[in-house]
């Protein structure tokens, strides 16, 4: 029996908008998941992957758009990946940002993952499921490659240059529209979902204009000290959940993006009945269960992520907090699902 597998509401950045310019009122579609309009919006709240499918097939169905999740999808911007915000603001290249979204994304949907390769006539980002569907899942492949194509066109600024767009289905209605959307050729029936951008574009510098990395991370820290406002140990955790990936998640960091100095940070743990290392331990211990259970992601890999220099640094402090190793506790999960 499969995991409910979740995803955040946020993937639905702009759906009431745009059921609304196909004359639907998108409430009652939502009120039927418990979702409200401010679910769209939230930084955490997750909902059921299968019912997120539903309700994009439900949607196209309803307003007679069979492009439905490629519309959406194409309407996309940072807001959707709430706290992945501070992730690529951090980022200097594509190639960075590359590697710390393919990891960091099982936190933002648990359903599948991503992956890049440089090859010598082509970059490749492809799209991976991590589960199996229960039902018609072409309108959710289709969100999620267009999210991805869009986004890296406002990344990449005019540095941007796809080659084509590549979908595993039959197309939902009429080719003219996947054109119109990607302005490359598309094509169909093919071994992978992927964008495909010219050689060299994981060397890119980001250049997402207006500020718009740094003013979307303005305000989400700004929304995560008002939903933990009096929960310190919680907004240090959430932090390095989002950086650690891509730069040093230590007391000086994280007290910096809190406007804080490290002095103040320790003593507000402190405070809270706690310390920073405890802290940064028990959150990489989190992520590292979470890679195990979710993705086939090599043990070698997680450790790197997570900041160990050595594999069995990784594994005697994995062991300390779960009393197995990390490849028995991968085994335990697989045998459980």
């Amino acid at each position: 029996m499969q995991k409910a597998l979740q995803i955040r509401t946020s993937a639905l950045h702009k759906y009431d908008a745009l059921m609304l310019e196909k004359g639907m009122d998108p409430t009652p579609f939502l009120t039927q998941l418990g979702l409200t309009p401010d679910s769209l919006s939230s930084e955490r709240q997750t909902m059921k992957l299968q019912d997120f499918v539903t309700l994009l097939n439900a949607s196209a169905v309803a307003t007679g758009c069979p492009h439905f999740g490629l519309l959406l999808g194409a309407r996309q911007s940072f807001e959707m990946l709430g706290p992945l915000g501070i992730l690529l603001e951090n980022c200097q290249t594509t190639r960075e940002a590359a590697t710390a979204l393919s990891a960091l994304m099982t936190f933002h949907n648990q359903s599948e993952y991503w992956d890049c390769q440089a090859f010598e006539a082509a970059t490749v980002i492809q799209r991976f499921d991590l589960y199996v569907p229960e039902n018609e899942v072409r309108q959710y492949r289709e969100l999620a490659i267009s999210a991805c194509f869009h986004l890296c066109k406002r990344l990449f600024g005019k540095l941007f240059k796809p080659l084509r767009v590549t979908f595993t289905h039959e197309p939902n209605g009429n080719k003219s529209t996947y054109t119109q959307c990607f302005g490359v050729p598309v094509l169909f029936n093919q071994e992978q979902d992927a964008v495909v951008l010219e050689a060299g574009a994981m060397d890119v510098q980001l250049q997402a204009g207006d500020n718009t990395l740094k003013e979307a991370k303005k305000r989400y820290l700004a929304s995560l000290q008002r939903e933990f406002a009096w929960d310190i140990e919680q907004q240090v955790t959430i932090l390095i959940q989002q950086t650690l990936l891509v730069q040093e998640a230590g007391m000086t960091q994280i007290a910096a993006l809190l406007r804080m100095q490290p002095r103040t940070l320790q003593r507000r743990l402190a405070k809270a009945g706690t310390q920073f290392r405890t802290v940064l331990n028990n959150t990489r211990h989190h992520m590292a269960c979470h890679y195990l259970t979710v993705s086939s992601m090599p043990v070698t890999q997680i450790a790197r992520l997570l900041g160990y220099q050595e594999l069995a640094n990784f594994s005697r402090a994995f062991k300390a907090l779960s009393g197995v190793y990390p490849t028995q506790y991968r085994q335990k999960q697989t045998e459980r699902h």
